[in-house]
């Protein structure tokens, strides 16, 4: 069997061969990733290669690249042809010699310039920083879209995830009000409790609608920047923090924008331009032209001379002209204004980068620490949550209770979600005022993997406050063991085996990530998740 096979991969591509790789050309194509299931650097890049705004600063380097090629012929001979052709009919004043004939005259002179101190260097020169401004300008517009991308990713994300939270409130607040509805009818609960019900129903509709909303105009943004639908709940699958490519601190932020920023560099650029416009206007106006010329001429009864003639003349010209209105110094001062005004500006946009840059970094550190407090807030909402179900099983608690920590829960959870999206945001955004802003960001790191300046903020920052029910409250076993229960975890930053500070971390869970309580801990009656909590090795496993 062996022996046929190689014989047959002897004699080249068989049936069977073609027949395999016609299945995996269409199977590539069929099951090709759709536009929603690719990683936002996917989006990005293809939107790099058709998107409008990008092409038309495209085109702007085309025009800026004519124009040095232009110019720079200046330095190249001109070559005039000039032709005559008509009846000519010539008297003497004397009385003399009447002539009249058909002249034909062909002229060809070939200009040279030799030199005008500076005036075409100058305009090549113009010309040459032109088009590295026009560069700079598309690649300016290139971070403009990234960033665009990146925000546009980051919101799709977090409004699919706000809308989907949203959701699960209003069912759950619907169940619930059906629950209050049916006790009054059987006449066992209050009619207040039902009509508060219906009253946290219609405020969480109200959330629902809002982040419908919200999405909506995420999508549209979307469509309008990638040419597609988002077919995917979350594109955001594979954009990371881009946290490593920050600096550790504000000078070095400030260090990257003052010599990396795109609009300081085309700043800079345009009063180079400016003092290239004052030397061509100081060699235009003020200094002569040199040129050399050859010209050939052929004559055929022309000038009152029957037959053929030919002429060559080659001269060297030097010329200027001078303006009694004074022009030239006028042209001269509007140049040194213009050059005062370019050094203004640049240095305007030195100033408003390093704002930008100081607010950029004000701004993530304060979404960073704001993050915390509201991925804690929602951690305490859910705890709330869960045990004020508890206590109402047992009669503790009342539905407007239950009720309002669902609502708490869902608003807290909402604002995670958003100060997680401005945190990435912000660190996009400070990228780009950076000049670091590139594809590669686009990849990121995996979220679960913290940096080291964000894993110190963290450390530092306010710890979850420890809440635990008195040791005389009573937790339903069936809760516990008989029922295991789904806990959605914000953020899992390490689990130990013992509460002591010094336990064995397990493993490490990043944001978003599923976990099943499957048994009870130690004590037997107390279970607790947090950024600094324990829980027993065998209690967790990934769902």
């Amino acid at each position: 069997m062996k022996d046929r096979y190689w014989q047959r991969q002897e004699k080249g591509f068989d049936l069977d061969t073609v027949l395999v790789f016609i299945v995996f050309v269409l199977t590539f194509f069929l099951f090709m990733p759709k536009a929603g299931a690719l990683e936002c650097r996917a989006l990005a890049e293809r939107m790099l290669v058709l998107h409008p705004r990008l092409e038309a600063a495209k085109r702007d380097v085309q025009v800026a690249s004519a124009n040095v090629k232009r110019l720079r012929g200046g330095w190249f001979p001109d070559m005039r042809v000039n032709g005559v052709l008509g009846p000519e009919y010539r008297k003497s004043a004397n009385g003399g010699t009447r002539t009249d004939m058909t002249a034909q005259t062909l002229t060809v002179t070939l200009n040279q310039l030799v030199w005008d101190f500076g005036k075409t260097n100058a305009e090549i020169a113009k010309t040459d920083l032109a088009l590295t401004q026009a560069e700079l300008k598309l690649n300016d517009q290139r971070d403009e879209l990234l960033l665009d991308s990146a925000t546009a990713c980051i919101n799709l994300s977090s409004s699919y995830r706000s809308l989907a939270m949203a959701e699960e409130s209003v069912a759950n607040i619907r169940k619930q009000t059906g629950l209050e509805e049916s006790r009054v009818e059987l006449g066992g609960g209050l009619l207040t409790d039902a009509l508060q019900a219906r009253s946290q129903l219609s405020g969480a509709q109200a959330r629902q609608a809002r982040a419908q909303g919200t999405l909506n105009k995420a999508i549209n943004r979307f469509r309008y920047l990638f040419s597609t639908e988002p077919e995917s709940p979350d594109p955001l699958n594979t954009l990371g923090s881009p946290q490593h490519l920050l600096p550790t601190s504000l000078e070095g932020v400030l260090e990257a924008a003052g010599t990396r920023n795109v609009q300081i560099q085309i700043a800079m650029v345009g009063a180079t331009i400016s003092q290239m416009e004052k030397e061509r206007v100081v060699s235009a106006e003020f200094a002569p032209r040199i040129g050399a010329s050859v010209e050939k001429k052929y004559k055929d009864d022309a000038e009152g001379v029957d037959g053929n003639q030919q002429e060559l003349t080659a001269k060297l010209e030097l010329s200027k002209s001078f303006n009694f209105g004074l022009s030239s110094f006028h042209s001269l001062s509007g140049a040194r204004e213009d050059m005062a005004a370019a050094e203004n500006r640049l240095m305007d946009t030195r100033n408003e980068v390093e704002e930008k840059a100081r607010n950029g970094w004000e701004s993530l550190k304060t979404a960073q620490e704001n993050a915390g407090f509201l991925e804690n807030q929602a951690r305490i909402s859910a705890e709330f949550l869960r045990m004020a179900k508890e206590e109402r099983l047992q009669g503790g608690r009342s539905l407007i209770d239950v009720l309002s920590g669902e609502t708490g829960l869902i608003n807290a959870q909402i604002d995670a979600v958003a100060a997680q999206a401005e945190v990435a945001i912000s660190q996009f955004s400070l990228l780009k005022i950076m000049g670091l802003l590139d594809l590669d960001a686009l990849t990121g790191v995996p979220a679960s993997v913290p940096n080291k300046t964000e894993t110190s903020r963290t450390e530092s920052s306010t710890p979850l406050p420890t809440v635990r029910p008195p040791e005389d409250s009573k937790v339903s076993e069936k809760t516990v063991t008989d029922a295991p229960y789904m806990v959605r975890l914000t953020k899992v930053s390490r689990l130990r085996e013992k509460p002591d500070g010094n336990s064995r971390t397990l493993k490490k869970l990043g944001v978003g990530v599923r976990v099943q309580v499957v048994g009870k801990s130690e004590d037997g009656k107390w279970l607790h998740l947090d950024n600094d909590a324990w829980i027993a090795s065998e209690l967790v496993k990934p769902e």
